[in-house]
């Protein structure tokens, strides 16, 4: 027999943030993507979710993605991010 190492299909997230209340909320907190004021676990999946395009993301969620201020959410940005939540 033969191995199947195909993956699942990907599928997009739509993200409802309610009374457009995250425009500002990462300002204070860069790479508070999910605006709970904590950096954590839940920011990391949705920094991946973004470099993967995964979900449909505001212009502000990328903003508060892009840890390294270059215009652009990538590895690097993840790896910042891990580092800030590690305090490394």
């Amino acid at each position: 027999g033969t191995l199947d190492l195909s993956l699942p299909a990907l599928t997009k997230i739509n993200l409802i943030f309610e009374n457009d209340e995250f425009q500002n909320c990462c300002y204070d907190l860069n790479g508070d993507i999910n605006c709970d004021e904590i950096l954590d676990i839940s920011d990391i999946i949705l920094m991946i979710d973004i470099i993967l395009d995964l979900i449909d993301y505001t212009v502000d969620q990328n903003y508060c993605a892009d840890m390294n201020n270059d215009g652009i959410t990538d590895i690097s940005d993840l790896i910042l991010l891990i580092d800030t939540i590690l305090d490394l």
